[in-house]
């Protein structure tokens, strides 16, 4: 699905992985980086590690992305009432 650069509604994407530490989190960067606030991702895992991998953050400082501001977190989290709606 395409959404206009500049689009008032963006889509939400889920990132889903078992520790939700690295593949998520690069992916979660990257699709921020590039997408021009056409998407929003909310990445998570099924038995999340507790930490992002000091190697996923390092190797997105070294390409220029932002590294602040992610976590290891549990897709329970997105199963609340007050969730966005995912894009499937």
């Amino acid at each position: 699905m395409h959404c206009p650069k500049g689009a008032l509604n963006p889509i939400n994407i889920p990132v889903l992985c078992a520790g939700n530490s690295a593949r998520p989190i690069l992916l979660d960067s990257l699709l921020s980086h590039h997408a021009d606030g056409r998407v929003t991702v909310f990445s998570a895992g099924s038995q999340p590690a507790g930490q992002v991998n000091p190697h996923a953050t390092s190797l997105l400082a070294v390409k220029g992305h932002e590294t602040v501001g992610f976590r290891s977190k549990s897709w329970d989290e997105s199963g609340t009432s007050d969730a966005p709606k995912w894009a499937l």
